[in-house]
């Protein structure tokens, strides 16, 4: 029977996230374990996992070192089948990328076969972790998606996909070869860790998904959407923007300020990591327009500032 670990990364939304953990206790196909990775949220997030049963005990409230907590639930699905539980509340918070750099080493440090990975404000439907095996298996597919869908408005997609973002629109087919929404239902193969490792943790947010997505489609495996499997989802955090008014042509991602230091960092290394020079100098002059015309000079000082280090791997 093959070893599947759901790995979950939280911080500070204990409601999603218990949602989310119900998920996934109620899968027609169990995973084998779940993993809990905890960034150092307050304790309401431990109180709601200890309240419906996902822990047994406390982590101490304060602590310079990874706790981990370890417990076994009951499956909706099956009174035979068991999930262990291991709970990781961190030291410190090192953001989505941190916990999930955390979560793929312990699964693969736990010899599981698959990784199902996701964040905890999504929702993944009751038949998910099934149709994602499934198909995965049949298409010889080791890194695949759900289809990412807006969890208040199940006819659109929660992030585009090929610049479309009605449902309608890319489930025609079973599988969306090349293309996927990473972290939010994801299923990975211990093929893929053994092949090109973690995700890089230094990242923290936006961009650590495409790092790793570019990585594996560097090392020629194929990657895919399952349109059948369905991961709700709230929109995507940022909107794109006209460069110039009124031109659609050229348009860039703007996050909210308050950590989008960390989105150009990243940005800047992955497009001169994964793409060319003159990728590079195009986002560059984009930004660097769209800030002038909007007269936002801190936050061109800052994305010239941190975009310049991600095209040098400067991560501190």
């Amino acid at each position: 029977m093959l070893n599947i670990a759901a790995i979950v990364v939280t911080y500070n939304r204990e409601i999603q996230l218990i949602d989310c953990l119900m998920a996934i206790k109620n899968q027609t196909l169990s995973p084998s374990k779940l993993f809990i990775i905890d960034n150092n949220s307050s304790e309401e997030t431990y109180n709601q996992l200890f309240s419906n049963g996902f822990i047994t005990e406390y982590p101490e409230k304060e602590s310079n070192v990874n706790q981990i907590l370890r417990n076994q639930i009951q499956s909706t699905a099956s009174h035979e089948s068991k999930i262990d539980v291991i709970y990781v509340r961190k030291s410190e918070n090192d953001g989505g990328a941190g916990g999930f750099y955390e979560g793929m080493k312990q699964a693969y440090d736990a010899n599981v076969d698959w990784l199902w990975m996701m964040d905890d404000d999504g929702v993944p439907h009751q038949d998910q972790l099934k149709l994602l095996l499934e198909h995965s298996i049949a298409s010889n597919v080791f890194f695949s998606n759900a289809l990412v869908t807006d969890i208040d408005n199940s006819d659109l997609l929660a992030f585009n996909l090929n610049k479309k973002s009605a449902v309608a629109e890319v489930n025609k087919e079973l599988l969306l070869k090349g293309i996927v929404a990473a972290f939010n239902g994801t299923f990975i193969s211990r093929k893929i860790i053994e092949k090109i490792g973690f995700i890089k943790k230094e990242m923290f947010i936006w961009g650590d998904e495409t790092e790793y997505v570019n990585r594996v489609k560097k090392n020629n495996f194929e990657i895919a959407t399952i349109t059948t499997a369905i991961h709700r989802h709230p929109l995507m955090k940022g909107k794109k923007e006209n460069v110039l008014p009124f031109i659609d042509k050229y348009k860039i991602v703007i996050k909210p300020k308050r950590f989008s230091k960390y989105y150009y960092r990243n940005l800047g290394f992955n497009t001169k990591t994964y793409a060319n020079y003159k990728a590079v100098l195009a986002l560059f002059v984009f930004y660097l327009v769209f800030f002038i015309r909007k007269g936002d000079f801190n936050e061109l000082m800052k994305f010239c500032k941190f975009y310049y280090k991600g095209t040098k791997n400067v991560f501190k």
